[in-house]
């Protein structure tokens, strides 16, 4: 099988092993579009070898019909799609909100159904065409800490290959990739209640490094090529597939172990803490707590040690906010959590999810020109509240590092709740 000339869409290409696919593909002369919830990400890598990008968002399912719907109707056909857009949550299961799980299910498995919905009527009309689903060795194995996801892959897994029996008569292959231990940004992504991220997948490995993207693409290539039902890399990751398959009971308590091993390096650091602390702060009592009490010790703390240092464990860091009051014009001091993004930092204008917004964002809105002070710097930044797109995807990343900013958008039901992203002065161009 040759992907010259072939049209292929690629989603969750904006990062990972999506980009180091689309990349794959462009190289082989393939016309490829590189589909992200992220659309600069994807406009990006796209740029970079000749593809086309496009914004996607694979839980919406209309959105997913129309850009399938567009690239059959240029081209006339379709003849790959990898499903390949997944997000991870880890740590304790009894840890994880609803939301986490809701959001797992939605965008690893409803978004493989959304891809597969759309693409494969086209396929079974034509005669022909490749789905390529992403899952995850944790798809095949048993994985404690990472259980919320490992559902949603062993689902992809069962999916593909139960459709694979009935989609050869039609000429369509359906083909499921199991990879390891990959080296992409999601390593570090949807730690929770402690869960050490990248830690404990190097712990895993035996400190061996992670698999690159790159090398792992041209496997998903060359699985592709031979219509392979289930694409394992690393060779590690086969091993651990074989082990389980012909001694699963050894196998089974050997990952155990490793979970174990996790949980106690957990137990250790300061999860407890700062899981108390987002359970808190998602409550509304637990919000009235923090509003009135909590955040002015944080910022006495926060302003004798010029940002360095709070008493309060979020897991994320701390700034004291200077702004100037919208009504009183007299100088505002204001301890927030803040997820660095780039050189800047995203803050969240919610009381937990109540309906009224804090008075920091009304000050900041009236002037945008503030000062931070933050690791023991003050920062001049300009204020800009998100919109659109770079609002959602924010928001996802925000998600990813604290479990009750899900929460907190959850009490507030239809309502959206702002971020406003903190740059420093003279930055954007």
């Amino acid at each position: 099988m040759t992907f010259q000339g072939r049209t292929a869409i690629v989603t969750g290409g904006g990062s990972g092993i999506g980009a180091a696919l689309t990349k794959a593909l462009a190289n082989e002369g393939a016309l490829v579009v590189c589909a992200d919830i992220d659309g600069e990400a994807a406009e990006k890598v796209a740029a970079d070898v000749g593809a086309a990008g496009a914004q996607l968002d694979v839980t919406d399912a209309a959105a997913v019909q129309a850009l399938v719907d567009e690239v059959v109707a240029r081209h006339g056909r379709l003849d790959l799609l990898f499903n390949n857009a997944g997000i991870v949550f880890a740590g304790e299961a009894q840890d994880l909100s609803l939301d986490q799980w809701n959001r797992l299910i939605d965008v690893n498995l409803r978004g493989v159904v959304h891809g597969v919905h759309a693409a494969y009527p086209h396929m079974v009309a034509a005669g022909r065409g490749q789905i390529v689903n992403t899952a995850s060795n944790a798809g095949l194995l048993p994985m404690g800490l990472l259980t919320a996801y490992s559902a949603t892959k062993h689902a992809v897994v069962g999916l593909s290959v139960s459709l694979r029996s009935e989609a050869a008569r039609h000429g369509v292959g359906i083909s499921v990739v199991c990879p390891g231990i990959i080296d992409t940004p999601i390593l570090s992504q949807g730690a929770v209640g402690g869960f050490r991220g990248r830690a404990f997948y190097d712990d895993l490995s035996r400190s061996r490094p992670a698999y690159p993207a790159d090398d792992l693409a041209a496997d998903v290539l060359a699985g592709v090529r031979r219509n392979e039902a289930v694409i394992i890399a690393p060779a590690s990751a086969r091993f651990a597939t074989r082990a389980y398959r012909f001694a699963p009971a050894l196998t089974s308590r050997l990952l155990a172990l490793a979970v174990r091993r996790e949980q106690a390096k957990m137990a250790n650091s300061r999860p407890r803490a700062q899981l108390a602390a987002e359970r808190l702060a998602a409550s509304r009592q637990g919000a009235w707590l923090v509003i009135h009490v909590l955040n002015p010790i944080d910022r006495a703390v926060l302003r004798r040690t010029k940002g360095r240092r709070s008493p309060r464990a979020t897991g994320l860091p701390k700034l004291l906010l200077h702004s100037v009051g919208a009504r009183t014009g007299r100088p505002r001091e204001t301890p927030l959590m803040c997820v660095p993004v780039d050189d800047s930092w995203v803050i969240v204008a919610s009381k937990g999810g109540d309906a009224k917004h804090p008075s920091w964002y009304y000050n900041v809105k009236a002037n945008p020109a503030v000062t931070i002070d933050l690791d023991g710097e003050s920062i001049p930044v300009l204020a800009r509240e998100l919109e659109g797109e770079e609002y959602r995807a924010t928001w996802a990343v925000a998600n990813a590092q604290f479990s009750g900013f899900a929460t907190y958008q959850a009490r507030a039901g239809e309502r959206t709740i702002p971020l406003i992203r903190l740059e420093r002065a003279g930055s954007r161009t």
